[in-house]
């Protein structure tokens, strides 16, 4: 797999093109959101004294989510 955003230079036309892949970078976005996920569950478990079962999520909507 190539990167999601690729440079190409056309020395005949003296342009550079861009080429965007719209896959590759949906890849990446679902890469950090869950890298954000997974680094905010660690420092709530560790570094956190919230409680899970009684919170203003909990309260309001009646469910914990992301």
């Amino acid at each position: 797999m190539g990167s999601a955003i690729s440079k190409v230079v056309d020395n005949e036309k003296n342009c550079i093109v861009w080429k965007i892949s719209p896959e590759g970078l949906r890849l990446y976005a679902y890469l950090c959101f869950w890298v954000v996920v997974l680094i905010g569950g660690w420092l709530t478990i560790f570094y956190s004294d919230v409680q899970f079962d009684d919170n203003p999520l909990i309260h309001h909507f009646g469910y914990n989510n992301i």
